[in-house]
């Protein structure tokens, strides 16, 4: 008889925690959902993410995704020879990825990356080159992007969408001067050849 009693105490209070605790998770995960909907996660946008790049300037190219289409990147700072992917480093860029399109490549997204350590004052020049087109494209269009950072920001100062059509082509993105880590004027893109100083043929 006690054991019975005993079970059914404990089966009473089963029920009762029951009744009292699954409208109390109701609730609350009502409540996790309405603060969800409220307070959304704050996306980062692309100039935040460009806040933590490695370094003081970053230049970016991209062409289409896919296409065995090997587009090289070119920059040269002031006083120092041009970076590409035949020097792939100088006193102020560096040359972060040469993409060779298809090949050696487990991504199939074709871009390139050079990022500057500092800003010395002076003239910049930023070109493309089709080095090489295992694609059935006749035009590759490339689109190029230039920031600087500022600590807790990063401002493009030059963006440019160009079609290179044969290879050997060699186009300027911009030129364009900083001072004191600041664009003075405008961007050019008066042809300004840089494989030529380092020497290349194509």
């Amino acid at each position: 008889m006690n054991n019975w009693d005993d079970d059914s105490q404990t089966t009473t209070g089963t029920m009762l925690s029951d009744v009292l605790f699954n409208p109390g998770m109701i609730f609350f995960m009502l409540f996790l959902m309405v603060l969800v909907f409220v307070n959304p996660p704050k996306k980062q946008t692309a100039a935040e993410a460009v806040v933590k790049m490695p370094g003081n300037i970053m230049v970016w190219i991209r062409w289409p995704d896919y296409v065995d289409v090997d587009v090289d990147l070119w920059a040269r700072a002031p006083g120092d020879r041009p970076v590409g992917y035949s020097n792939r480093a100088g006193n102020t860029f560096n040359l972060l990825r040469d993409d060779l399109g298809n090949s050696r490549d487990t991504t199939k997204l074709n871009y390139e990356v050079i990022f500057g350590r500092d800003t010395p004052d002076g003239r910049y020049t930023v070109n493309v080159h089709l080095f090489r087109n295992g694609s059935e494209l006749t035009e590759v269009p490339v689109e190029a992007d230039i920031f600087i950072s500022y600590g807790s920001r990063a401002d493009s100062i030059a963006k440019k969408r160009v079609v290179l059509t044969k290879v050997g082509q060699e186009i300027t993105i911009a030129n364009f001067v900083l001072e004191n880590r600041k664009l003075v004027g405008k961007p050019d893109i008066v042809f300004t050849p840089l494989r030529a100083a380092v020497g290349e043929s194509q």
